[in-house]
């Protein structure tokens, strides 16, 4: 059986959902992550992304003429870390940055896949063999064990930020501008959802192919997110 999700982890990154009061826990290393800029912040509201609660699920397509022998994939990302700060009334300036080991994406959750209502069933053989392609052939991760997606809001209205994103994955680092909503903002609360488009070749990833090329991975994924933080309270009493 084709291994489709081998690829699809090239970019999974970014949104939040609702957190209770329990601290998301670092990933191992951090050795370049900006956590003074949102625990030493001045001005503005300072968020923690709830890591049980935020969630980004990456498809990936199959195509070629013998696509009807492959299987669509869809790799989750559950154990997101990191921050967000809004600045002020205006969102411009506003930013985030969150990171995630790559060894915790989950191949093909059977309640997700049916979420996105792909046709296929892949057996458990199969969901292995995809994991054990992407975290070793497609990812790397014992090389580079980690993503981390730093965004810069740089205009828009809530029901559609326009900002930048920056994502380091692989050795490679991409910038292009994404569209966000916020559908939930309290002084206690943020929840943010989107999806975006991503091209493996971005990243020097090589879309797989088989059987002369009748058989391939789409090279553009489909990402979608929901996120959700909670404001720190050392940040609140900043603000009194």
């Amino acid at each position: 059986m084709f291994r489709l999700t081998a690829f699809v982890l090239a970019l999974t990154l970014v949104s939040c959902a609702t957190h209770d009061s329990r601290s998301a826990s670092a990933p191992s290393t951090l050795p370049d992550f900006p956590l003074e800029a949102y625990l030493n912040a001045a001005t503005g509201s300072v968020y923690q992304i709830d890591s049980n609660s935020s969630s980004a699920d990456i498809l990936v397509r199959r195509g070629g003429k013998l696509a009807r022998f492959g299987h669509d994939h869809v790799v989750s990302a559950r154990n997101i870390y990191g921050y967000l700060k809004v600045a002020g009334a205006h969102p411009d300036g506003s930013r985030a940055d969150l990171r995630l080991q790559l060894m915790s994406l989950a191949v093909d959750d059977p309640l997700t896949r049916k979420k996105f209502n792909l046709d296929t069933e892949p057996s458990q053989a199969d969901i292995q063999n995809t994991s054990q392609n992407m975290q070793e052939k497609v990812l790397e991760s014992d090389k580079w064990p980690q993503i981390h997606l730093q965004l810069v809001v740089t205009g828009g209205t809530l029901d559609a930020l326009e900002a930048r994103l920056t994502v380091t994955l692989h050795g490679q680092q991409v910038t292009f501008p994404i569209v966000i909503r916020v559908d939930e903002f309290t002084p206690g609360q943020l929840v943010a959802i989107g999806s975006f488009n991503l091209m493996q070749s971005a990243f020097g990833i090589q879309s797989f192919s088989v059987l002369g090329g009748g058989l391939y991975v789409e090279d553009t994924i489909e990402v979608h997110y929901r996120l959700v933080a909670r404001q720190l309270l050392s940040s609140a009493k900043k603000q009194n």
